[in-house]
């Protein structure tokens, strides 16, 4: 029966528009079904422009690491000049709100020695939520989503490069917020390069950011990092950083073939419904090419053009914009799918973006964290601190709020601490039962401790105070 529900899934899933695995990709799963599916795009996901013959792939998943998911082997023919999509479900039958897993899933090709990991996390939740971060394997997925709001958008024009031994290559970056923010910007690198470190800043008018560098690679073949880190002045929340990596592969006589995309920005959040602009842009290292692009939303939304034909010569550059327009206020993810087709070859970008994300974050947040705390008092901070952070954000520029939402996120850490109430006690006092000590029983325990600490005090000062008397002894005539 259930080997025919994930048909039944798969079918539908390749029948509409559905998002694309991808590496460190963190997701949310709606509460009220039990499975869920993403796809895997061949051969563009093993890393492959085209195939010339037909190609057997693998996809698999080991059920120990990845405890929710329903794919754990297909076996896959890759045609030539066709992008095969294939279903990857996730089953979670009895999982509730705040439940999570992870995943990780092997794409390779024994035929040709090719393979590529992606691994991620899922968490159980009614607010539908995407982000794209770090995580290690004690991260609480649903938590690392409450904290990652897409206030701004920090990514490379392409994520991987190629250069011979020696060169000089040019890299650029794109930073993206329709917030009011000032955001210093550094690069980590052991290679050469003329970036200085500096601070832009963005706007719901002047919303997209550029920046190229020059970068001198070694004169040996290897593969080399560069990172830029992202920071907004004065904010302390986690959703204030960022990092990327780009990726520089060194190889002599390389030559790049067929033609690269990207989308900018990847994953952006607005505060009010309203026209959102996306670039795609296309690389083209082959003979000049018509390329079409088609779109399409998940749920529906307005794309200006829904679909174009433009034609990008040997090595240039061409850049579509889209001009994307959300139908309403409430607050929403929508998925993007942008399908870039030649006569030849067809590649799926994803982008994402949400309207209102700060709101549902801090709402999902908060009613996580509210349902384990007893103290009325505790909740009572709860609420005045929430209830401020939404007075201010109703009524302030989009940005102008991260200070309230600061104190808010700070109050619902310090509940999740116990530093408010520690569940209706006071941090220092041991809940009595249970093996505890209760009433002012705990203060017999307290004194002694406190007495042994006062003597080890005095006895390290006196010990401090001899050892200085040999380090300087100053001699007079």
């Amino acid at each position: 029966m259930k080997a025919l529900v994930t048909l039944l899934l798969s079918l539908l899933l390749l029948s509409v528009p559905a998002y694309s695995l991808e590496n460190n990709m963190y997701f949310s799963v709606d509460p009220s079904k039990e499975y869920s599916c993403v796809y895997v795009n061949l051969p563009q996901d093993l890393g492959l422009f085209s195939v010339e013959n037909n190609l057997e792939s693998i996809i698999e998943a080991d059920k120990e690491e990845s405890l929710w998911i329903d794919t754990t082997y297909n076996k896959v023919l890759v045609n030539p000049g066709v992008l095969n999509k294939n279903p990857v479900c996730f089953h979670y039958p009895g999982k509730g709100e705040g439940d999570f897993s992870f995943y990780r899933v092997k794409v390779h090709s024994p035929e040709i020695g090719v393979s590529n990991e992606m691994s991620g996390g899922l968490c159980v939740s009614e607010y539908d939520d995407v982000d794209e971060t770090e995580a290690t394997e004690t991260t609480n997925i649903c938590r690392l989503l409450n904290d990652n709001a897409d206030l701004f958008d920090l990514q490379f024009k392409y994520e991987t490069s190629f250069a011979n031994p020696g060169e000089t290559v040019t890299k650029t970056i794109y930073l993206t917020s329709y917030a009011n923010l000032d955001v210093d910007l550094a690069i980590i690198t052991t290679l050469q390069n003329d970036f200085t470190s500096q601070t832009v800043s963005t706007s719901s008018e002047r919303p997209l950011v550029t920046k190229s560098f020059k970068v001198k690679v070694p004169d040996r073949e290897g593969e080399y990092s560069l990172i830029i880190f992202a920071k907004v002045r004065g904010c302390g929340l986690t959703l204030c950083e960022k990092e990327v990596e780009s990726k520089i592969k060194v190889q002599s006589g390389f030559v790049n073939k067929g033609f690269v995309t990207t989308i900018v920005p990847k994953n952006i959040n607005v505060k009010e419904a309203g026209e959102t602009i996306y670039r795609m842009l296309i690389t083209n290292y082959e003979e000049a090419k018509e390329f079409s692009i088609e779109t399409s939303s998940d749920p529906a939304l307005d794309i200006d053009p829904k679909s174009i034909t433009t034609n990008v010569n040997r090595d240039e550059e061409k850049t579509v914009t889209f001009r994307i327009t959300p139908p309403s206020e409430n607050p929403t993810l929508y998925r993007l799918y942008f399908r870039v087709k030649t006569a030849d070859t067809e590649k799926m970008v994803n982008a994402y973006l949400t309207v209102g994300e700060l709101l549902t974050d801090a709402f999902r947040d908060s009613a996580e964290t509210e349902k384990s705390v007893k103290d009325p008092i505790v909740l009572n901070k709860i609420t005045l601190a929430k209830n401020e952070f939404l007075s201010e954000y109703n009524t302030s520029s989009y940005g102008d709020e991260l200070d309230d939402y600061e104190d808010f996120k700070e109050e619902l850490e310090n509940a999740r601490m116990g530093l408010n109430g520690n569940g209706g006690q006071s941090p220092l006092t041991p809940p009595a039962g249970n093996g505890g000590v209760g009433g002012m029983e705990w203060i017999w325990i307290v004194i002694p401790v406190v007495v042994i600490a006062a003597v080890l005090i005095f006895f390290i000062y006196k010990k401090s105070r001899v050892v200085r008397g040999y380090e300087y002894q100053p001699r007079f005539e």
